[in-house]
């Protein structure tokens, strides 16, 4: 049961609480269509089932960041370079041919503070994530999702309409890896090619990372049921040692690296992949099937500009001899920022009619020098002044508080708390069975639509 549960069914709130979601499905989120522009809603568990997105549809996404910033009694709400991501996301629109948002950048910008403010995510901070596989552990960042899909049809079919639907939400998240302990990854036996991995296609990510889990539970279930060999930097180990080295990789093994049909590594499951040999930085050029990140871009500028001296950064073809032998071998994403690559795992691997399992000895190599290297902790260092708005680069985020007063703010803030009301008291009636079965169409064409003018977000 969530907070805003808690206080509503036990007995009303006064006008100082602000509702503080904790789980992705108690957070309101935004919804656009070209009819009636940006609506909020509850979000709702449901589906329905002739949902495009379900079938012959094409859907993709952004993934952007709010950083929290202690202040007297609030917080303030840094939104990191929101900008970029909507300019990759109108490329992506522009790809499929499904023309412009309708929105300018002041209209995506006003949208996501509304949404931060609906929430009240300025007002209680840190947030304990109480869904699947979090444990409990405080979030450290709010994630924003601008989404695009097609919206629901009577009938599913090889048509492909123009209209889309454009869904934001703003949730809060914990490190994309769990902390502590070594960073392992596993190179897959199979070349991965997507089709266009220079956007944020969700049909993509979710191939990725069902194959690389797959991969990661395959292995590991081979490792635990055959007791294979294991070589250590080319040593095999026996006895306690052995069994120290398989249960470290069991803790450590936490992605995977793909790899094209020529053996060039592309990414991880969600994240790109990059070396520093020397004065340069390589990660895969954009040909190679990997997407044009963020965050390597700017860890690519602070290589040159702030560590300087002569470094370069290049888009180079990068294979595992490199990635293993490198200075530094590391993953970036916006999630989980930069992380040093120490250990990297391998093995033979068979195939009979299209199934691939792992054979002969289980090979752990240690990435030694991402362990000492002096490049991490100075880029890792201006990557948490950008998201601080505190670099010598120049300014990479927006305060949420130039785009309203606080007025403006708690008027918001009203809105999110008379929506949540009504929403859990629609919730309690069709507990009891009184709730007619489209409420929540009903809630959206009723209220919700005036909401959305008097947030003034259309």
């Amino acid at each position: 049961m969530g907070s805003w549960q808690k206080k509503w069914c036990g007995g009303g709130m006064n006008d100082t609480d602000v509702f503080t979601p904790r789980k992705q499905s108690e957070a309101i989120i935004l919804v656009y269509d070209k009819e009636h522009g940006m609506t909020l809603q509850e979000n709702s568990e449901g589906l329905y089932a002739p949902l495009c997105g379900m079938h012959y549809s094409i859907s993709g996404f952004e993934g952007a960041k709010v950083n929290l910033i202690p202040a007297e009694g609030t917080h303030k709400l840094l939104i990191l370079h929101y900008d970029w991501n909507i300019a990759r996301l109108n490329k992506q629109l522009e790809f499929w041919n499904l023309g412009g948002l309708g929105m300018n950048m002041k209209d995506h910008m006003l949208a996501l503070v509304n949404l931060l403010y609906a929430n009240g995510w300025d007002k209680h901070w840190p947030v304990t994530l109480t869904k699947d596989g979090t444990g409990g552990k405080p979030a450290s960042y709010l994630y924003v999702r601008p989404y695009i899909y097609q919206p629901e049809y009577e009938r599913v079919s090889l048509c492909q309409a123009r209209e889309f639907s454009f869904m934001l939400m703003v949730h809060p998240e914990a490190d994309y890896h769990e902390p502590g302990g070594k960073f392992g990854v596993l190179r897959v036996p199979q070349w991965r090619e997507l089709p266009n991995p220079e956007y944020k296609i969700s049909e993509n990510y979710g191939l990725s990372t069902r194959w690389a889990k797959a991969y990661i539970g395959i292995f590991l279930e081979w490792a635990e049921r055959e007791n294979p060999p294991v070589v250590l930097d080319g040593r095999e180990l026996h006895g306690e040692e052995k069994e120290g080295a398989i249960a470290s990789m069991k803790k450590n093994l936490k992605d995977v690296l793909f790899h094209d049909r020529r053996g060039h590594l592309t990414e991880g499951m969600a994240s790109n992949v990059g070396i520093i040999e020397g004065n340069i930085l390589k990660t895969p050029p954009i040909w190679r099937r990997a997407l044009p990140g963020l965050t390597m871009q700017k860890i690519e500028l602070i290589f040159q500009e702030i560590l300087g001296q002569g470094r370069k950064a290049k888009r180079q073809n990068i294979y595992m001899e490199d990635f293993v032998n490198a200075d530094l071998a590391f993953f970036s994403a916006n999630a989980c920022g930069m992380k040093p690559v120490e250990e990297a795992y391998s093995s033979d691997w068979t195939c009979k009619d299209g199934i691939y399992m792992p054979c002969g000895a289980v090979h752990i190599t240690t990435v030694k020098n991402s362990l000492l290297a002096t490049e991490y902790p100075l880029i890792k260092g201006e990557l948490d002044k950008i998201n601080n708005g505190t670099s010598d680069l120049g300014s990479f985020t927006l305060d949420a508080e130039k785009f309203m007063n606080a007025k403006q703010a708690e008027r918001i803030h009203d809105v999110g708390h008379r929506l949540h009301r009504m929403t859990r008291r629609m919730e309690n009636f069709r507990l009891i069975g009184k709730t007619p079965k489209n409420y929540r169409t009903k809630l959206a064409n009723d209220k919700q639509l005036s909401q959305a003018k008097f947030l003034n977000i259309h």
